[in-house]
């Protein structure tokens, strides 16, 4: 799942190899070798010397091990067919998969399988652990002891850091010890530990991390040093400490586990106990986190993102946010997201809200997913993080959803669904009560020629509520409406055959569809306890032509397998609103029926790159109203590295108007530089921006991080050590 304390691995594993030696065909067994028990073969080219139970030679021999798959070659070999010992000398290597061991001597116990090796050195392939000591010993089943032991992932003799000790001992699947242990940079010591004890499984250990350091305008310095703990297989625990020179010290925890099929739960706290008791609303700093007081000493931030497969059909999902006050997250974090701390959105493709959101959502969904229906249950809590005094913000605490997914009605051409939902509003203060909404819908398609296929539906709304406050009774009342639906649609297809390499084909879809959609709703004026669909919807009466462009490639693969991609969408639609047509004229205001012209398109020839662009054009006012673009551009570079560019801007002419973007760069090998910002095109103010630098050499690397928002600066430095777990990445 996560990090490894690579030390107890090669530790664990690599010494394992010495009594387990060797694989190979059916060449001749040696003398006093039993071919019925024992799982070895010897094989000397030029044969063996025997004196007695003695047997020796020194033109080259291989032991082999069936079973394990393994084979040892060494120059010289003496071996006692009595005791089945085997003495080796002379360039003796070991080979499995990749894995190499040598050494200049070694003594092996065939029947105990205990052994022991002198000057030896081992490589594991999978993680490029190289582990060294002037002996190696396998004392029992799973004991093991080694002398001057250093430990590495760097392939140069004079390694950038290793792991050093006097003398490890090991016992596999219980704990190991270390005399003398240092952490060396370049050959010289800079954590020294006369003795340390460690747990030793062979999977995931549990351990220290590499640790950051950094520099806040409003925290100071900073030093975070993260302590992992390998539960089980399935689950694991991170601990993180770290001290805040103006704060004091943060705790922080996370929790991870994976289970079967798609199941996987993170849950992640920080808890502060601040040195600042309360905000100093004189300060200009403090007020550019937020116009609100915070008298609270406790602060914290709690969120998880959990998915539970109990079956195929049925899954639970959790997302918990809560923090202490309003302030926390624009103090803390910016510099929290350049630590070990893993990305939630990331992890679980289901994004926090921003820092600045007036609320902050937890949430629960039990799903029941059948290929007729679908069953949701759920709840969800909205924070309002400033603890207002009065506090009127609605909370579906309770909920049910139901779906029926269209089907036909008897033998009928005619199809029937259902939509249902229930919730329970809670609030502290103001209305609160139950609502029931209801919307069955019957739909006719039909061809009405070879090329054109017309539809129509019509879907019945009710919504009934009943709610009080504190001081009334409660009330009923119900809402209807209905919506009358049209659409007429055809296709034209063409493909076209470009050849080429890799015999790509594409397919060019027309799609043009005429829509009409007619909804009646008459209680506008009613009361509004709370949000509805219904009330927002109210009324329509509107034609809408949409011309869809569909593009897509089919191409020979590297391996010769077939690769269908779409490649580009694009299309245009427009609006009538006969609603708006006729409305009584206002004095001096003018009549506007037609709807923004809406363009759509999308670009992705390859997975390096995506292009969408949205825009709405006002045909009264001539000019685009509103737009957003998204561009995700990456190269491939040399070594598995690639250059990538992220772009997302969005114009409102009455709402937002932001300009974000990301970039990465390898400048040189082993070297890159990125660069992000969140730009305010309203305010004409960088909300957030931020610089980094990468140094990455064969075993070890290091980033550099600048941070700025409105109310804080940061720098942080952080390290990565091949093997020991990869700060911010899990």
């Amino acid at each position: 799942m996560k990090r490894i304390s690579f030390l107890t691995v090669v530790l664990c594993l690599g010494i394992g190899l010495i009594a387990t030696t060797g694989y190979a065909d059916s060449d001749p067994i040696p003398p006093g070798v039993n071919e019925e028990q024992d799982p070895y073969e010897m094989v000397a080219p030029n044969g063996w010397s025997c004196e007695g139970d003695i047997c020796s030679t020194d033109s080259g021999v291989t032991i082999i091990n069936i079973k394990e798959r393994q084979t040892l070659f060494a120059q010289k070999a003496v071996f006692n067919r009595k005791t089945e010992i085997v003495e080796l000398s002379g360039r003796i290597r070991l080979e499995r998969e990749g894995d190499i061991l040598t050494a200049e001597s070694g003594t092996f116990n065939l029947q105990t399988k205990t052994g022991q090796i002198s000057n030896g050195h081992l490589f594991l392939k999978q993680n490029n652990y190289h582990l060294s000591g002037s002996s190696i010993e396998k004392t029992g089943e799973n004991t093991y002891v080694v002398r001057d032991c250093r430990v590495t992932t760097c392939d140069t003799e004079k390694p950038a850091w290793s792991i050093t000790g006097s003398e490890v001992r090991v016992t596999v699947e219980g704990y190991g010890t270390i005399k003398n242990a240092a952490f060396r940079v370049k050959d010289v010591p800079v954590l020294y530990v006369p003795y340390f004890i460690f747990p030793a499984k062979t999977k995931r250990q549990t351990g220290l991390l590499p640790p950051s350091i950094g520099h806040s305008d409003l925290t100071g310095m900073e030093f975070e040093l993260p302590f992992f703990w390998a539960l089980s297989d399935q689950t694991d625990a991170t601990f993180y400490e770290r001290w805040l020179e103006k704060r004091g010290l943060m705790q922080g925890l996370e929790f991870r586990y994976v289970g079967a099929g798609e199941s996987k739960g993170l849950v992640l706290l920080d808890y502060l106990h601040d040195r600042i008791p309360q905000k100093e609303l004189n300060n200009p700093e403090q007020l550019n986190l937020s116009p609100e007081a915070r008298i609270n000493t406790n602060r914290y931030w709690l969120r998880s993102r959990i998915d539970q497969l109990f079956s195929e059909a049925l899954q639970a999902r959790l997302d918990l946010d809560l923090v202490s006050d309003q302030d926390y997250l624009r103090e803390f974090k910016s510099s929290s997201e350049h630590t070990a701390r893993p990305d939630l959105t990331d992890w679980a493709a289901r994004p926090l809200e921003e820092s600045h959101a007036p609320t902050r959502r937890s949430a629960l969904r039990l799903g029941l997913d059948d290929s007729e229906y679908s069953l949701q249950a759920s709840a969800a809590y909205y924070q309002r993080p400033e603890h207002l005094a009065y506090e009127n913000n609605p909370h579906p605490i309770g909920g049910l959803y139901y779906s029926l997914l269209p089907r036909p009605i008897a033998d009928w051409p005619v199809f029937i669904e259902l939509d249902g939902q229930y919730n329970y509003i809670f609030r502290e203060e103001g209305f609160e009560g139950h609502r029931l909404a209801l919307a069955p819908k019957i739909s006719y398609p039909m061809w009405v020629a070879p090329y054109l296929e017309f539809e129509s539906s019509l879907r019945l709304l009710n919504t009934t509520q009943w709610f009080h406050d504190q001081d009334a009774d409660a009330t009923q009342q119900s809402k209807s409406a209905y919506h009358f639906q049209s659409n007429l649609a055809t296709s034209l297809e063409r493909q076209y055959d470009l050849g080429g390499e890799h015999a790509v084909r594409l397919k060019h879809k027309i799609s043009p569809t005429l829509t009409y959609d007619y909804r009646d709703y008459h209680d506008q004026g009613s009361f509004q306890p709370w949000f509805e669909s219904i009330d927002a919807e109210a009324g329509l009466n509107r034609m809408t032509f949409a011309l869809k462009n569909f593009l897509d490639g089919r191409h020979t693969g590297k391996n010769g397998q077939i690769v269908y991609r779409q490649w580009a969408t694009f299309e245009l639609s427009q609006a009538y609103n006969f609603l708006e047509a006729r409305r009584n004229d206002v004095a001096g205001e003018t009549l506007r029926p037609f709807e923004p012209l809406r363009a759509y398109l999308t670009l992705s020839p390859s997975d390096n790159h995506n292009v969408s662009a949205d825009t709405y054009w006002n045909h009264y006012e001539k000019e685009v109203t509103k737009y957003n673009l998204a561009l995700d551009l990456a190269l491939n570079r040399r070594g598995g590295l690639k250059d990538s560019l992220h772009v997302d801007y969005l114009y409102d002419r009455t709402g937002d108007q932001n300009l974000n973007y990301s970039l990465k760069y390898n400048v040189l090998s082993g070297f890159s530089m990125g660069h992000s910002l969140k730009y305010n095109l309203k305010t004409d103010q960088a909300d957030e921006k931020s610089y980094w630098a990468d140094y990455m050499l064969q075993c070890w690397g290091m980033r550099l991080t600048y941070s700025e928002t409105d109310s804080n600066r940061s720098v942080m430095l952080m390290f990565h050590l091949l093997g020991l777990g990869d700060i911010g990445s899990q």
